[in-house]
């Protein structure tokens, strides 16, 4: 008897345990209509792919496998990649309305009621007619500090990350520094900070902030999106209820748009003329509707503070240091690993 009990337990536990194994694999499984990737694995999806923490390399190798468009299963969410800068804005110009939607993930959810980025559907549109309206009430070429903390925490990350980024930057390319520095002498002089008027006048500045942007890749993927109603791109179906979520980071690095993109080369958005171009190529504030509506703000700042820093101090390395490493730790934004420098006052 007690052999019989034993054996039904036995049978039991094997039932149980190749039912719970076989609802696993069918629930991990790609749904029909996502498009390809690589497989997951019951319970973890494709968790096992970006083990090591980086999800930036993994991204950028499934994406050589699988091509532009691709699909991942993370934990119990099933995403659609989508890479390369035509795809994306295409996507959010001729698909905008039916994405318009955040997804019901957890860490968004809790700030749906508290600010842009994060909202949804009605919400997200009376959080983003209000905020145009109140800018346009204000102007932007004011600081607009009344409203700035309300409604853009995005923009002053971007500003002070993308400043770290700049520096070290420069630390590590003396003659950049250098020839940024001059710009502004031979425009501004030495008695007065540079201030908004200058700008125009100051293209190589401007391109050293944007090659900051990029190759800094401070956001290298959007906040994700929602599908609203199913509809199809490239012959992919992207049905309701799907997750996006737009590679930023594959445009801001494209080889064809940057030759030689791991370079710090500011001089790709300088022209035969020594005229300012090729700016819309930067991604780093998306795109679309949802665009970062910080962005003047934060470009503004950008522009206001890094010109003055440069003017009055030279940036080095500490005597008898490397210069800083250009390796970024990824977190809500990606920032460079901590470093020292040393801000030399100029005569």
């Amino acid at each position: 008897m007690d052999i019989m009990i034993q054996w039904a337990y036995l049978e039991l536990f094997i039932f149980i345990t190749v039912g719970l194994y076989t609802w696993l694999w069918i629930r991990s499984r790609r749904p029909i209509s996502y498009p390809p990737g690589p497989t997951p694995l019951p319970l973890i999806g494709n968790f096992y792919n970006i083990s090591d923490g980086d999800f930036l390399k993994p991204v950028r190798d499934i994406r050589k496998k699988h091509g532009d468009i691709f699909s991942m299963s993370l934990g119990t969410y099933w995403v659609i990649v989508v890479n390369g800068a035509d795809n994306i804005r295409e996507l959010l110009n001729s698909r905008g309305e039916q994405m318009l939607d955040r997804p019901p993930i957890y860490i968004l959810k809790l700030n749906d009621s508290y600010g842009i980025p994060s909202a949804s559907g009605r919400l997200w549109k009376e959080h983003r007619t209000f905020a145009l309206n109140k800018l346009k009430s204000f102007g932007f070429d004011k600081q607009l500090t009344t409203v700035v903390g309300d409604l853009f925490p995005t923009g002053t990350e971007t500003t002070s990350t993308t400043i770290m980024w700049a520096i070290l930057y420069l630390i590590r390319n003396k003659h950049i520094q250098d020839k940024m520095h001059q710009e502004i002498v031979d425009v501004v002089g030495h008695s007065r900070l540079p201030n908004m008027a200058d700008k125009p006048h100051l293209p190589y500045c401007e391109a050293v902030i944007i090659e900051s942007l990029r190759l800094g890749n401070i956001v290298p993927f959007a906040i994700p999106y929602y599908v609203t109603e199913d509809f199809e791109y490239k012959g992919y179906m992207f049905p309701k209820g799907a997750i996006i979520f737009l590679s930023i980071d594959s445009a801001l690095s494209s080889e064809e748009t940057f030759p030689n993109s791991d370079e710090f080369n500011p001089d790709r958005f300088i022209d035969a003329d020594g005229n300012l171009h090729s700016q819309e190529k930067i991604l780093a504030f998306s795109a679309g509707r949802r665009v970062c509506l910080g962005e003047s703000l934060a470009r503004m700042e950008l522009f206001l503070y890094l010109t003055s820093m440069v003017q009055r101090y030279e940036f080095l390395s500490p005597e008898g240091q490397d210069p800083p490493s250009t390796k970024g730790h990824l977190g809500i934004t990606r920032t460079p690993l901590p470093y020292d420098c040393r801000a030399v006052l100029r005569s």
